[in-house]
């Protein structure tokens, strides 16, 4: 039936037609494609079997040949003598079996030639520099024979390289051959009349073909699947169907020749092979269309009017029926299956009437049941509905009283993790206190950490708040609560607890009135804070404050603090001296500081300190004051007799070495001392003159002290006075040389100068250099000074050489600052100068204190070893008066005292 309701526009006579019609075709179809396949194969295979044949006998033929060449090497070379060409056996083998032979090479393991024999012009084996690394070379030398691919000489003639191992010493044969002999081969084949033949070699490039001018082309044919077949398998032959590499449809057979690495391929174009089923394939439509014009008039007989019309009435009654017309019949036929058809159609439509009137009479009840049926639905669909929306309602209500729960349950367990963690955690006790007992209700777990008491000793024993704090803060303790208590306010307190161990550590308490319902204050809540290690801290801030890191003495601050502390209660009616103070210097620590190091510097610090302590007074205080400098101050009922006192025994204390990691070291110390006169108002002012004393005291040559007075200060005024002076004197050419002679006292005759400089101001007259050259090196401005004093008399002592003033040469001598050698310039100082000036050097004479050499250095000694090699005299200056000796000149090769 699914092919009569394709189309429901279609009538079943059109339907049946196109089924017969359909057949029809169908039969044609299949018989004429059996008919054609059959004549496919059968063409198919006879090509098959031809060619496959063909290529067999041309791989036989090409093979056969390549054996014979090979055996002619064999027996060559294990029979014949193929190292001399006149042996007749060699001849008549290479006659009759190379026929071809174009080239003979016989050569040993090692590549040497031992016999060569040309007979063409081409190239020969043995000109190519690479022949121990030929691949037929090195095949044969490994005991192999080797065939060649067809190579070609300069004049385009193909030929091919055959080698074989000779067994009996190791030796190389090889010969090359006219490949002539493949193109026979080729030229041979005979194939259809398209067929062709051609030979490749593994590397995919043609060695020769049947077509001339195919065998020119130079293409590369490794990847296609004739070639890919044979090398990438183990197949020794392949067949099928491709396109060959000119593009033409054809029938393939490869087959590899044995013992080389070529492929013979012959190929015959599709079209001569399926020329002959084609022609078949005409004829077959053409008696088939034949036919088909034939049977059209047998159709119309037999199915048009038996089977059509019939099948018409019978499909338009099903249709009429179908759509509702139930008292159609339909006549009868002549043919007895088309007439009980008919009949079996006219029988259902009356049964089908018949149940058609019971189905309506049904229909209607159902109908009324429906209908009651939906109108009771409805009434019961607007009470669910009712219901619903009351039930929905009452949820929401419910749904919102469920969630403001869970979040006051959320938010009251949050608080409470909260308070746990904040009461556990927190490094702080936090506690209840009863104010009628004095004892903790309540304390947080922190106080077992606190204290060393845990949460329930401290709850079930009253007593314990009190008796864990240090009994001199207790009576503190309990003033402050109580005062707070009466006052209902907090209290903040800081006092001690001792801890159970017996350690004392501090607190800090605040807490605050806790009241109940009716207002009434009954506890106290607070909190305990641990802070011994704040309280530690401040205290050694304090302690640092006022004291020196290194000595542990008392420090600058200290010092004047207490010195504001005893003239801030100074009286005008006080006649007497409130204190005295003694300013110390180390004397050369510097030295001692710089050439055994800072470590041995505070080494010697600390022991000073500890000699000053030995013999202090109760009521005087020492501080370091910084540096090396030490501050003594002294009070009680005659400062003056105890400052004296303390001096000349602190003189006394320090002329005893100091012993130092094994080392004795000597130094001395100058004081300056300062006696109250009742006029002092700041510490500075005392500090001041103490400072100026003490340096007066080492002006006097160290060791000693010095009491302050009134001139003292005068003498600094003017000393400050001199110094703005001298800063622009060389600026006014205020200063002059004057040339003190020296005079040998062998002759009595005038040897040499000595440069002295003069300073005349029109404010003070004449100042001598003692008063001004030890203020120039304390400001710098001595550096100036000697290069002024240097370049003047070289260049006075140049003019009178100029002028002949004496007969004989004489020298010239010059003072030479010791800091002026730290700076590193000097020596380029004098060449400038000599340079400049003309005088030669061995003219000139440097004098040198003796704190130049308790001062040494690696940079120093340099300088002085260059100014020596410039031919200047060093001389060593007011020996004697210092700490030098004499082997310091030795060692510093000083060639002169003065």
């Amino acid at each position: 039936m699914t092919l009569f309701n394709r189309s429901a526009s279609r009538s079943i006579r059109n339907q049946m037609r196109l089924i017969l019609l359909l057949i029809f075709l169908a039969f044609l179809v299949i018989d004429g494609l059996g008919i054609w396949l059959f004549v496919y194969r059968l063409e198919r295979n006879g090509w098959n079997q031809r060619q496959n044949e063909a290529t067999i006998n041309a791989s036989n033929t090409i093979n056969q040949s390549l054996e014979r060449v090979k055996s002619a090497l064999y027996w060559l070379g294990n029979f014949g003598d193929p190292a001399s060409l006149e042996d007749p056996v060699v001849v008549r083998t290479l006659e009759s079996q190379l026929p071809d032979l174009l080239e003979f090479v016989y050569l040993d393991r090692n590549g040497e030639v031992l016999t060569n024999v040309v007979y063409d012009k081409g190239e020969s084996l043995v000109d190519n520099e690479q022949l121990r690394h030929s691949p037929w070379f090195l095949q044969a030398r490994n005991g192999d024979s080797f065939v060649g691919g067809v190579n070609f000489t300069g004049d385009n003639r193909p030929y091919i390289i055959f080698s074989a191992p000779v067994i009996r010493n190791g030796n190389i044969i090889a010969v090359r051959l006219n490949a002539q002999f493949l193109r026979e081969v080729v030229d041979r084949f005979e194939f259809g009349n398209m067929g062709v033949v051609y030979i490749v070699d593994t590397d995919g490039s043609i060695i020769i073909h049947s077509d001339p001018n195919a065998s020119l082309n130079q293409v590369n044919l490794r990847n296609r699947p004739e070639i890919r077949e044979i090398i990438q398998s183990d197949n020794y032959r392949w067949e099928g169907e491709y396109t060959n590499f000119q593009d033409k449809y054809v029938s393939g057979v490869s087959i590899a020749i044995p013992a080389t690495s070529w492929i013979l391929i012959t190929e015959i174009p599709l079209d001569e092979i399926y020329q002959n089923t084609r022609l078949a394939a005409t004829l077959l439509i053409t008696g088939l269309l034949i036919l088909g014009l034939l049977l059209i008039p047998v159709y119309y007989l037999l199915f048009e009017r038996m089977l059509l019309r019939p099948l018409n009435v019978l499909s338009e009654g099903f249709q009429r029926i179908g759509d509702g017309d139930l008292e159609f019949r339909v006549s009868s036929f002549p043919v007895i299956e088309w007439n009980d058809l008919g009949s079996s159609l006219n029988q259902m439509a009356s049964e089908l009437q018949k149940r058609d009137t019971t189905l309506r009479i049904q229909y209607q009840k159902i109908e009324q049941e429906i209908e009651e049926r939906q109108k009771a639905e409805e009434a019961l669909r607007i009470l669910n509905l009712e219901l619903e929306q009351r039930v929905e309602e009452r949820t929401r209500q419910l749904s919102a009283i469920n969630e403001n729960l869970k979040k006051e349950i959320l938010e009251r367990e949050r608080l409470e993790r909260l308070y746990q963690n904040l009461i556990e955690k927190m490094p702080a006790v936090f506690y209840v206190l009863d104010i009628n007992k004095i004892a903790f209700s309540f304390v947080s777990p922190q106080i077992f950490e606190l204290t060393g008491w845990t949460q329930k000793d401290w709850i079930e024993n009253d007593n314990l708040r009190l008796y864990a704090i240090h009994p001199e803060d207790v009576q503190e303790f309990t003033t402050s609560f109580k005062r707070a208590i009466e006052h209902g306010e907090p209290y903040h307190l800081e006092y001690r607890m001792i801890h159970r161990n017996g350690d004392v550590i501090w607190v800090e308490d605040y807490a605050s009135p806790l009241s109940d319902g009716e207002k009434e204050i009954k506890s106290y809540q607070g909190v305990i804070l641990d802070i011994t290690i704040r309280k530690k801290a401040e205290a050694e801030l304090v302690y640092n404050a006022y004291h020196d890191v290194l000595t542990g003495l008392k420090n600058r601050a200290y010092l004047v603090e207490r010195l504001n502390q005893i003239l801030s209660r100074r009286h005008h009616s006080d006649d007497q001296p409130l204190f005295s103070l003694l300013f110390m210097d180390l004397d050369r620590f510097k030295i001692i500081n710089d050439s055994l190091g800072h470590r041995t510097g505070d080494q010697l610090l600390i022991e000073a300190a500890s000699r000053l302590q030995k013999n202090l007074f109760p009521t005087s205080t020492l501080a370091r004051f910084g540096g090396d400098e030490f501050v003594l101050l002294v009070e009680g009922e005659d400062p003056r007799r105890d400052a004296i006192q303390l001096a000349d025994q602190i003189l006394i204390d320090f002329q005893s070495p100091f012993l130092l990691d094994g080392r004795s070291l000597f130094t001395t110390i100058s004081m300056g001392v300062v006696i109250d006169n009742g006029e002092y108002q700041q510490p500075d002012e005392v500090l001041r003159d103490a400072d100026i004393a003490m340096y007066r005291a080492k002006a006097r040559g160290r060791a000693c002290y010095e009491v302050f007075s009134k001139p003292l200060l005068d003498q600094v005024i003017s000393r400050h006075q001199i110094e703005a002076l001298l800063r622009d004197a060389l600026n006014k050419n205020e200063f002059n040389l004057y040339y003190q002679p020296i005079i040998s006292l062998r002759d009595n005759r005038v040897v040499g100068f000595e440069a002295l400089i003069r300073w005349v101001t029109p404010q003070l007259g004449l100042i001598q250099p003692s008063e001004f050259i030890t203020l120039a090196e304390e400001t710098g401005l001595i550096h100036q000074i000697d290069r002024w004093v240097m370049y003047e008399a070289c260049r006075q002592v140049q003019e009178w050489y100029q002028k002949g003033l004496s007969t004989h040469p004489f020298t010239v001598s010059v003072n030479l600052s010791g800091s002026l050698l730290q700076q590193g310039n000097v020596v380029e100082m004098i060449r400038e100068i000599l340079k400049d000036t003309g005088l030669p050097s061995k003219a000139l004479k440097i004098e040198l204190t003796e704190s130049v050499f308790l001062e040494t250095s690696g940079l120093i000694n340099q300088q002085l070893q260059e100014i020596r090699d410039l031919g200047i005299h060093l001389q060593l200056d007011d020996f004697g008066t210092g700490y030098s000796s004499l082997s310091y000149c030795f060692s510093s090769r000083i060639l002169r005292l003065c």
